[in-house]
Formats: structure tokens, sequence, C-alpha cells
């Protein structure tokens, strides 16, 4: 290779020695991957080839190598430490992870699923067209049936045995139990459960109920004639299905449907008059085999890989229902359409290890929940339902920020002024008094001869409010210095770190560069931000034209702030625009000192990344992209991370194919990997049709917390993204009749989303994850004045799944009053602190107009 091996977002994270020939061949059946009893997760993956093998990680770390004398089937790790595979048809067993497998007398055939039922081991295997069960060291085989694909089990809690397997391009069920005197189980029940076409199934029991989880396919198979694009669309795709049972009834349930996907390939640089030809990338979705778990929350969720948008999804199993996909991780180059999760993860574990498998490495991810000891917590939201076990007449809903009457509040010019072009500004608050720095234009610029000065960057405001902002004179950039350069008319981003003990690096950020690729951003410090140096590289594949500069590529609208609630190596964040090879997508870079920045990963060739030099643009850790998401974003023009509870959100702006912009959320547990709220609902929406900001609403930095208001500022005009440009497609007429203006609008701390009835139902519940430490309460709660509103809470005891004594729904005491914290109480009292039994908590809803926001703590 004649270039440096790409960098990704993931490379942290890799399976290191998975990056070699290894082609998948594993199951999702959830024995591949394992928690052991002191939290290590054991990782086990099989190699065909020439020289097949099972390679064993500890971690991140290749731990073991065994070679193997025929092809294998996926490994299968069990609780008691011992591992099984077969080598074309001979069953193989490791008494532990780190010993080689040896043969097992008396079975012969390819291994599909291993367990421990009642002591025994039980051995699920495809013997010629036969599937047989057999018990370990016992010498009776079952034959389940004859002429069967892939196949699964698992074990209830009352000692019967469930088997899952392909047969007729749908699925067949058996349930099994031992008879007394006995030690090979008979088959009680047979059920077809999936017509065709059903393929890869898992099942799990839980807590009474039977699930089980398949890919639901098309019969279209390859071709070698071709007929045409039309043609070749027809027939592919499918759906992500599962099947609960529960007092011998099924629910059938579609957690995915394939559709036909239109995205663009690169940056649409064209819509200014730049760059090459865009082409879009059109495709029809398809999905890899799903993985069922049981979470250390106690609640099943499924997971499976989407390939053509490169993201791992989730569907929580809450009650009666699931809850909508959310993405879990991307994007994967080139996905190879495996996730492989444990099938229990033990309540001792703060998330779900994953490994998601593409074609030329694999990576071990752990899933971030939200911590059950509410000692650590101050409130329980709805933002995603991770909080939550129990959903039932209840749905999500999103509310909007309201824009203020003040609006615009930053307005440009009167004619003929100098700002009387546009008008967006930089936001910032110190103590009291709230600052901006201005940048402005006068209309000239509808000329289409007149493209200099397209923007000046000198100007101010200032207000005592944040609401009534006067506009000062302009202060000149010249007083701003970057030692060793003359061109210091550019941006400079940064913050005061009151921590740093070296006093010349008082002030860090980042400059706007001249020089140095796309979008460049060098980093800087400062002992007085005024007169600023450049930060020495340490990174070896930096260009050798920058090789002492520190180089992030991101456009005007990055950000750089602090994280006092992550681990110190990610204390200071960045975020910003930046590109991949879907677009403008939404990044992140993070810092341990402020000065030398990772997360830069490689904008990669999409359809050879480890083969090509990668593209001269490089990019952050992308939070959020296009193609993870629906139809109508084409782009995503970056967005900004903050604080709220217990959570960061992602206030990120959506680039739509008729180039309007506006705003969307997404959240996060670690403040690296985001999820959409809402399926990428709009939190901002346009101005009504005629007003000053119709066409195209775009942010600038987080919103700031006023109180218990959150207020977000932003740049409104009436025209569309990609119709006001200096570029030769442009128009030149729409910004001088629309000026951008700046607007703010405002929400209130929490209310992001709610829980409301849904429309056919009277009456809804909701119950909590297990929870420790649960104390005196508060509701957030609006719309209890309407005449058969009421809301009432009880306190569950996890083991018995009864209300605590005095805790119940009667006992609750009625609340009559809407607030952000309401008390909740029982018979006049506040719940006790329950630091060593877990509880959960239980909210019962009446009534239509009713909004419930959260849980104070």
């Amino acid at each position: 290779m004649k270039f440096p091996i790409p960098r990704t977002q993931f490379d942290p994270t890799l399976l290191r020695g998975s990056e070699a020939d290894f082609p998948v061949l594993n199951a999702n059946h959830g024995r591949s991957v394992m928690v052991q009893s002191d939290g290590e997760t054991l990782t086990a993956l099989a190699r065909a080839g020439e020289k097949p093998a099972v390679r064993i990680w500890r971690g991140n770390d290749l731990a073991r190598e065994h070679s193997l004398t025929g092809r294998p089937s996926a490994p299968c790790f069990l609780e008691n430490g011992a591992w099984w595979v077969s080598a074309d048809d001979r069953p193989l067993r490791g008494e532990r992870w780190d010993m080689p497998p040896v043969a097992v007398t008396g079975l012969t055939g390819t291994v599909q699923d291993v367990l421990i039922f009642k002591a025994r081991t039980v051995i699920l295997l495809q013997a010629e067209d036969r599937l047989q069960l057999a018990i370990e060291a016992h010498p009776e085989l079952l034959t389940l049936d004859e002429n069967c694909g892939r196949a699964t089990m698992d074990v209830d809690s009352g000692g019967r045995l469930h088997v899952v397997y392909e047969k007729r391009m749908g699925l067949e069920y058996r349930v099994l139990e031992t008879p007394k005197g006995q030690v090979l189980p008979q088959v009680i029940h047979a059920e077809r459960v999936a017509e065709a076409y059903g393929f890869h199934p898992v099942v799990l029991t839980a807590d009474g109920r039977i699930v089980i989880a398949y890919l639901g396919e098309s019969c279209r198979l390859p071709s070698p004639e071709r007929w045409g694009d039309a043609w070749e669309r027809l027939g592919h795709g499918g759906y992500v299905a599962a099947l609960v049972r529960e007092k011998d009834a099924w629910q059938r349930f579609r957690l995915a449907d394939s559709r036909q996907i239109a995205k663009p390939l690169r940056p649409t640089d064209t819509a200014f008059g730049g760059g090459p030809e865009v082409g879009l990338r059109i495709r029809i979705e398809q999905f890899g085999p799903p993985a069922l778990t049981l979470g250390p929350d106690g609640v099943l969720q499924v997971f499976w890989m989407n390939n053509e948008r490169r993201w791992v999804y989730g569907s929580r199993l809450l009650g009666g229902d699931f809850s909508d996909a959310v993405e879990v991780r991307g994007p994967f180059e080139q996905p190879a359409g495996l996730c492989l999760v444990p099938r229990r993860v033990g309540a001792g574990r703060a998330g779900i290890p994953v490994v998601a498998m593409t074609k030329s490495r694999a990576f071990l991810e752990e899933i971030s929940l939200p911590a059950r000891d509410l000692s650590q917590r101050t409130r329980i939201d709805f933002v995603q339902l991770d909080e939550v076990a129990v959903l039932t007449g209840l749905e999500l809903a999103t509310e909007t920020l309201t824009r203020s009457a003040h609006n615009p509040v930053l307005p440009a010019g009167p004619p003929g002024s100098a700002d009387s072009g546009s008008v967006l500004a930089d936001i910032s608050r110190e103590g009291t008094n709230w600052k901006a720095s201005v940048y402005y234009q006068d209309d000239s610029w509808r000329d289409p001869a007149i493209k200099a000065n397209y923007f000046q960057w000198d100007g101010r405001a200032e207000s005592a409010d944040g609401i009534r902002w006067t506009k000062l004179e302009p202060l000149p950039l010249a007083a701003r210095v970057v030692t060793g350069e003359a061109a210091n008319q550019y941006n400079i981003r940064f913050l005061e770190d009151a921590d740093e003990s070296n006093p010349a690096h008082r002030f860090k950020g980042f400059w706007r560069s001249p020089f140095g690729g796309k979008w460049p951003w060098l980093a800087v410090t400062s002992p007085d931000g005024k007169i600023w140096n450049k930060v020495e590289a340490i990174d070896a594949d930096t260009p050798d034209h920058l090789a002492r500069q520190w180089v992030i590529n991101a456009d005007d609208d990055l950000r750089v702030w602090t994280n006092p609630h992550d681990i110190p190596e990610r204390r200071f964040k960045a975020s910003a625009i930046s590109r991949s090879y879907c677009g403008r997508v939404a990044c992140q870079w993070s810092s341990a000192d402020g000065m030398h920045w990772n997360d830069i990963r490689d904008t990669l060739d999409f359809a050879d990344p480890y083969g090509t030099h990668p593209d001269g643009g490089t990019t952050g850790r992308i939070l959020l992209d296009s193609w993870a998401g629906p139809e109508d974003e084409d782009e995503l023009h970056g967005g900004f991370v903050f604080r709220d509870g217990d959570r960061w959100l992602l206030h990120y702006m959506k680039w739509t194919q008729d180039g309007h912009i506006y705003t969307g959320l997404a959240s996060s547990r670690d403040g690296i990997n985001f999820a959409r709220v809402g399926g990428g609902t709009t939190f901002l929406p346009l101005g009504e049709p005629g007003t000053w900001d119709a066409g195209r609403v775009a942010i600038r930095e987080a919103p700031f917390r006023v109180g218990d208001t959150w207020r977000q500022y932003y740049v409104g005009c009436g025209w569309k993204h990609g119709m006001a440009g200096l570029g030769a497609k442009t128009s030149h007429w729409a910004g001088p009749h629309s000026p951008m203006q700046m607007g703010m609008a405002e929400m209130q701390i929490g209310h992001w989303t709610c829980l409301r009835l849904r429309r056919e139902a009277d009456q809804g519940e909701m119950q909590t994850i297990p929870l420790q430490n649960v104390g005196p309460m508060t509701v957030d709660v609006e719309g209890l004045e309407r005449p058969g509103s009421s809301l009432r809470c009880q306190i569950l005891d996890c083991e018995t799944g009864n209300p605590s004594a005095g805790f119940s729904f009667t006992d609750c005491d009625p609340l009559t009053c809407n607030g952000p914290r309401v008390p909740l109480s029982w018979r006049g009292k506040s719940h006790p602190i329950s630091a060593l039994s877990p509880v959960r908590i239980c909210l019962e809803l009446r009534g239509h107009g009713v909004r419930v926001y959260g849980l104070g703590i």
C-alpha cells in the first residue's frame, strides 16, 4: 500500500487481528459473544479458506487462534466456560476458551447451536439433511425434522426447550420437554410460525415470553442476465420481523421494512457551482440477520445491520409492543450485514457489547445504557425510551421551540446601510450580558459582477437580556494576530481554559486557515485572546506542507467547548459540519488538553475504502449522517452538542432535497454515539408562509439555558439554501429581497418530548427499568386541568412485581396542578429512599390532553 492505512472513527474499538483475510461465517445465534463473570467480553469468530480457524478475543485483544481441519461453523460459548464449533461435519469442544477444541466422539454434523439444559450440554446438529438434538455423553439422538436450514434454540425458566429452524423458506417452531426418568427431551408442541419468507431466526425466552426475530426476505435470486436498473431493483429488500408468544398466542411485528433510498454519494457542491457532478446513490435497503439480547436493564432488544445505510439499528420490546428503530452505531465502511451480541447480559454490567462485522474487519462496541442508580442522576426523561421497560396505550411525542414575539432580534439594516443585505451572528454570554460577533453585507451583491467582500466579519452587538440588541461600531480584525501569518481576517473559535497551568496556553481554539486542504482549521493558543500561536502537530500522517500544524477540516460553524462529564481524554470537544462520501455530516473532535486533537478520520472512497487513497480532506467522528436518517435529509449541515439533564443532545441541521434547512434533535448517553429523537422530526420548523424565515432556518451555536428555558438563536431568511449563493449555477436575486436575519426561539427545560395517550386509548401505563436509590420524586406534567384527566404513580417491587406496601396507585395522592416539579406523595408520604432492593416506577395516565415530560429525583 503506497499510502498510510486509512483512519476510521472505530479504529480504537477494532478487534485487533480481525483486519486480515477473515471471511464472515458467524451466525446470529447469540453465542459468539459472551460477557464473563469478571466483566471481560469474549468474542469468537470463524475463518474459512485455505487456513480455517477460530479466533478468540478478550476485549479488543486477540487472545487465541485455534486452527481447524475443515470448514468451521459459527462458534458457541457456554456459561460453564466451554466452547463448541464444528469442522465440516465433526463437532469439536474446547474445555475453556484458551484451550484447543477436540473432537467429540459419537457425534456427527454441523453445530447449529449449543446450550446448557438441566445441567447438561445440548447440541443442535445439522447432519446431512436431518436436524438432530444431542445430549453430550448420551448415546441417543432425537431427529427433529428433515430438509432444514439454520436452527437456533433457547431454554425457559420452566425447563422447556424451544427450537426454531428454517424449512421450506419459512420457520418451524418446536417445544421440547424431558419426560420423567429420561435424559433426551421430546417434542410436546410443533407449529409453523412463519410462512415464506423467513430466514436467519434467533430465539430468546424471557419473563414467560418466547421471542423470535428473523429476516423476512424476497425470493429474488441472483441472475447472470441483466435487464436494466428498473428490473434489477425488483424483488430485493425484505424486512426485519419479531414474533412474541405469551399465553399461547403469537403477536407479530415488522420492525423495519426495506425501502428505496436516494442519497447523494458526495457533497452536493454543484449546488454552489463548484466541485464534481454529484450522482445519487439509489438503492433498496438490505438488512442483515437480526440479533436478540436481554440487556442488563431487563429489556429485550433486537439489533440489525442496514447494509445500504451502513448503520446498526435497534428496537426495544416495551411490554406488548416494540419501540421505533433508532440508530445504534455507524457509519461503517463496507458492512457485512452482521452485528453480534450476547444472548443475555447480566445486571452488573453498565452496557451491552456489540460486535459489528464489516467485509474486512470487526469492531467491539459498547452500547451505553442509563445508570440504574438514581443517586447519580437527577431526572428521568423520555427523549429516548431507554429508561422505559413497559409502554402501554402511550406514545412518544415531540414538541417544537416557540418563536419570540421580538423576532427578528437582530434584523438587517435599512436600505443603503452596510448590513442591509444580511446579518448573521455568533452569540455569546458573559455573566448577565450578551454579546454577538456579527457578519453582515449590504445589498450590492445582487449584481452578479460584484463578488468580492461577500461578508464583512467585524461587526458587533450587545444586549442586556439577549432579546433587545444594540449594534456597535465594527472592530477591525487586524487587532487579532496569528504569529507568522499576514492573513488574520479569518475566524478564530476559542475558549478560556481556567485550569491551564501554562499562561501561554490560557486561551485555546482553532484558526480558520487560508490554506491547507478543504475547510482547514489550525489549532492555536494564546495568553490573552489577541496574539495567537499555532500548535505543533504530533500526527505522523499530517501532510508535509503542514507537518508542524494541527489541522482539522470543518465549515465555518466550528465551535469549541468543554465536557466536564466525560473522561479526561475527551474533556475538550469541537463540533462542526464536515464531509463524508454521503455528503456533509455532523462531526465532533475531542482532546485531553484542547491543543492536540483526536477523532480525525479519513474521508474514504465509498467502493474501495481500504484499497485507494483517502480523499484530500479529513473529517471528524461522525455523530450523524444523512444516510442513517429519513428521506427528507439530503445532507446534514452540522449541529451543536449540549447537556440536558442526564443526556447529551445534538441540535442539528437537515438540508432537504428542495433546498430548505431546518433542525432536528439527537440524543446520546456517552456524548459520542447519537440517535435521532422522533425519527428526525423537526424541533425548529420553518416560519409560516410569507414570513421572513419561511425558507431557511439555521443555527450557529447550541441553545443557552436561561432559567428554566432553553433559548436557541438562529439565522432565518425567505430563500432556500442553494438559491442565493454566488456560484455560477445559483441565483443572485434571492438574498437582497429576503436578507438573512437573527431570530430566537425558546422551550422549557426538559420539554423536547413527552408521553401522551395514543389516539385510540383511554388509559396508558409506563414502567421504568429497575432502579435503585429512588427517593422523593416530582413529575413534570401539563394538561391535568381538563375534565377526566389524571396521573397516578406507584412503586413496584422488582422481585414480586407487586406494588410496595403503601405506594400503590390507590395510595397515590391526587395531582391537582400542572408544573415542572409537582411533588408525588402517597397518603401524604413521599417515597423513602430504596438503596438495596431495585424497584420500578409506574405511571398511569388518563386524559388526551395530559403531557408527561419527566420525573425529577
